[in-house]
């Protein structure tokens, strides 16, 4: 029998969850275990790995691949999320980032915010992040303090939620136009560009790159990274 051996030399995902996970792009390793690894030999639907997220209200693994489809890991359970992967109504459905709300997944696209319920594995809406809800990419969205904030490239937007959905009053916060990361760490806000980070509310960077640039920002148990 075949079997995947594939190199973990090249780490592109580190998860802290249930145990510490990495990711090479191609697998899925369980740092606590080493003989414990998921590819596509073994039950994943896809093989090439952008993102892997963790969900505690179900504990589940949330995996992103580059071809916009989507797996929820749950224990012994690999179910498929493939409504973007298959949708025809957008031409550029890229997935830039998704954000684990309880037992909702908000995932930015190209085109807006896919909402799903991992528990019923279904979508609960697709989100524009405007008042004429018109495509607009979409790099991350995070919901705080009952608030929906999207990193689009038209800057920052922020929207009221009314019984946990956003009322489509949107609004543009200023200051963070060049911005195309955001995550939480420290129960705070974190935006950053290819030079500067950001703390919201503030606008005025609290850490700059002076040798590279920054890639991706990466929260961490409350941890911030920038990479």
């Amino acid at each position: 029998n075949w079997k995947e051996q594939n190199s973990i030399d090249s780490i592109t995902n580190i998860l802290q969850a249930d145990h510490l996970y990495v990711t090479n792009g191609f697998e899925i390793l369980d740092l606590n275990d080493k003989t414990n690894r998921l590819g596509k030999s073994s039950g994943l639907h896809s093989a090439s790995i952008k993102q892997i997220a963790w969900n505690a209200s179900n504990q589940s693994i949330v995996v992103v691949y580059n071809n916009n489809q989507i797996d929820i890991i749950n224990g012994d359970q690999i179910n498929a999320l493939n409504d973007i992967y298959n949708t025809t109504q957008f031409n550029n459905k890229n997935i830039n980032n998704v954000y684990v709300d309880n037992s909702n997944l908000l995932v930015a696209t190209d085109f807006g915010i896919v909402a799903y319920n991992t528990s019923k594995l279904q979508v609960i809406d697709t989100w524009f992040p405007n008042s004429q809800r018109n495509q607009e990419k979409t790099y991350a969205s995070i919901i705080k303090n009952d608030t929906l904030f999207a990193l689009t490239e038209n800057g920052l937007k922020s929207c009221p939620l009314s019984n946990h959905l956003p009322n489509n009053q949107w609004k543009l916060v200023a200051g963070y136009n060049s911005c195309t990361n955001m995550t939480v760490s420290g129960n705070e806000i974190w935006l950053s560009n290819n030079k500067n980070v950001y703390r919201y509310p503030n606008t005025k960077e609290s850490f700059v790159v002076t040798n590279g640039e920054i890639i991706k920002i990466k929260n961490s148990n409350n941890h911030l990274y920038a990479i």
